[in-house]
């Protein structure tokens, strides 16, 4: 998937294609937030539930599906009944098979129409949720200062397949692009089989590759769930109402003051909506492994620190053991704070294919410990697409460290520190440098991240410490030739 947008707050030009590991760095205000929150809100949007169960409703009428599961029990009932002489088994199957066809084509229908209304069965949910994401009543104070309009697509990877949308005075437009409604028609194609439940399968034909997913239904509400798995496949992994975790900065704030933001979750006290979204997903948060795989990047974290991380059933809900110390986590140093709403999500709520939002992982953080959880956030790249806006070089050289472990021999990775499953490589892999409304795809290598390309965000992150050193070294050279 991939987000082209311009004019958007401190932003003039960006093209992001999102991979497994994301890194949006620069100075402040140059949009990375601003970038992060409104990738997440197209990727956290709902629909209008009511507009999509009247087009499920309309194309796919209840009494149809109800009636081929009927009709499929009799035919088995009059299988297993030989003493019925008179049934016509052959015109029966037949009138079976032609209210199969019907609800493939309905279904078919029904996906096409949703892409075309895309706009009003997300577009005024998402105009509300960027509004309530970034505090705004009219959206066009997000345009950049100076123009009229900002301008965001939503793509595929070639950016062949489009949704358009607009930011301007009169507020949030949203279409899809022709190409992607042809697209459906002529490259997806969709069979129901009678039974209870009914069998739909979905074939998908993308660059010669066949792509195939399999939805069993007994209700036609439940036709929505292929919804998100089309979405998928033309958008290369782009799906609204998707789901995401977001950590937003300020997270030793957000913990330390956590009663007063569940008495605002559970009031009409207006509230920023990823700050709503973060407490509400760590508030439902039950101390119960979801995966496995992704629980044991938070245990490596915690052996790493020397720490533990645990969510009560009780009062103190969360909890931090140091040294057999166990202290509840507002007393605790804020480095803990900041990273343990992170931890306890990789630990109790993610799963496979989520996308992770992280700022500034690094806050309040040794630079060892910031090492870690860099790695942590690369291991968390193989389940889920992880985005993380950051100041700091020691995620950076740390990333640049994890594309050399890669290609090192697992006895090699050991003598160093490193686990057998690390290392990045350069596909799936962005690093985004931003600076003056220009966004920058920093070139990487098998070998790591060019020094040029370092120097470049360390002149751009720590501007007055880069002069310095360059006056500096300047007058050393000009002192040695006297």
């Amino acid at each position: 998937m991939r987000f082209i947008v311009e004019n958007f707050g401190p932003i003039e030009k960006a093209d992001i294609r999102i991979k497994d590991l994301n890194v949006f760095i620069g100075r402040n205000s140059t949009g990375k937030s601003y970038l992060a929150y409104l990738i997440w809100c197209f990727l956290a949007v709902e629909p209008d539930w009511n507009k999509l169960r009247e087009l499920v409703g309309k194309y796919v009428p209840n009494e149809l599906v109800s009636k081929i599961i009927e009709k499929d029990r009799v035919l088995h009932e009059k299988m297993k009944d030989k003493k019925d002489k008179d049934f016509d088994f052959k015109s029966y199957i037949k009138e079976l098979d032609n209210i199969s066809d019907e609800i493939s084509k309905r279904v078919k229908d029904l996906m096409v129409e949703v892409f075309k209304k895309f706009e009003e069965i997300w577009g005024r949910n998402l105009e509300e949720l960027i509004k309530d994401a970034f505090m705004v009543d009219d959206l066009k104070e997000l345009i950049r200062f100076g123009k009229d309009s900002a301008k965001i697509v939503v793509c595929n990877d070639n950016c062949m397949m489009k949704i358009y949308a607009n930011i301007d005075e009169n507020g949030l437009t949203i279409k899809v692009d022709e190409n992607v409604i042809r697209e459906i028609q002529e490259n997806l194609f969709i069979t129901a089989v009678s039974g209870e439940p009914i069998y739909l399968i979905l074939d998908y034909y993308k660059n010669s590759e066949e792509l195939t997913h399999h939805e069993f239904i007994v209700e036609n509400y439940q036709i929505v769930g292929v919804i998100p798995i089309i979405f998928g496949w033309v958008f290369d992994g782009y799906v609204p109402y998707h789901s995401t975790f977001i950590a937003p900065d300020g997270r030793d704030g957000l913990i330390r003051s956590r009663e007063v933001y569940l008495h605002a979750l559970l009031s009409d006290v207006v509230m920023n909506e990823i700050d709503k979204k973060f407490m509400r997903f760590l508030e439902s948060l039950y101390p119960k492994v979801k995966n496995e795989k992704i629980s044991e990047i938070a245990s490596f974290i915690e052996e790493k620190l020397g720490i533990e991380f645990i969510l009560q059933r009780g009062v103190p809900r969360y909890v931090i053991s140091i040294d057999d110390l166990k202290i509840p986590i507002q007393r605790a140093p804020s480095g803990y704070k900041e990273i343990a709403p992170l931890i306890y999500a990789i630990k109790f709520g993610l799963d496979e294919d989520y996308t992770v939002i992280v700022e500034e992982p690094e806050a309040h953080l040794h630079p060892d410990a910031q090492v870690v959880v860099t790695r942590a956030l690369a291991k968390l790249s193989k389940y889920a697409n992880v985005i993380i806006t950051t100041h700091s070089i020691t995620v950076l050289d740390e990333i640049s460290n994890l594309l050399r472990v890669r290609s090192l021999s697992p006895d090699e990775k050991k003598k160093l520190g490193y686990d057998e499953d690390e290392g990045l490589s350069p596909e799936n892999l962005g690093i985004y440098l931003f600076s003056d409304g220009k966004v920058e795809e920093l070139e990487i290598y098998e070998d790591g991240i060019e020094e040029t390309e370092l120097d470049r965000v360390i002149i751009e992150i720590a501007n007055m410490h880069a002069k310095v050193e360059e006056y500096y070294e300047r007058s050393r050279r000009l002192q040695a030739q006297r």
